[in-house]
């Protein structure tokens, strides 16, 4: 006698700062009046949502095997 259940756990989402993207900026040194154009970095929301599935596998009201899967998924706020 073998039983089988699967549950989903659905984590909450995690929004992490990185860096999307860099852009040129104009600057102006204060000491020397010099201007010249400085990279700079984009900064966006990243979005990573985790899903859990797990396997247990019962046999004669014990349990035998427990299998979990961790998938991500990943999404920007562009």
């Amino acid at each position: 006698m073998e039983e089988i259940r699967y549950y989903t756990v659905e984590h909450p989402p995690v929004y992490q700062t990185i860096t999307a993207d860099m852009r040129e900026v104009p600057y102006v040194d204060p000491i020397s009046g010099e201007m010249r154009m400085l990279k700079e970095p984009l900064m966006d929301q990243q979005r990573i949502a985790r899903e859990e599935e797990i396997e247990v596998v019962i046999q004669h009201n014990q349990v035998i095997k427990i299998d979990r899967r961790l998938s991500e998924s990943r999404t920007f706020s562009r």
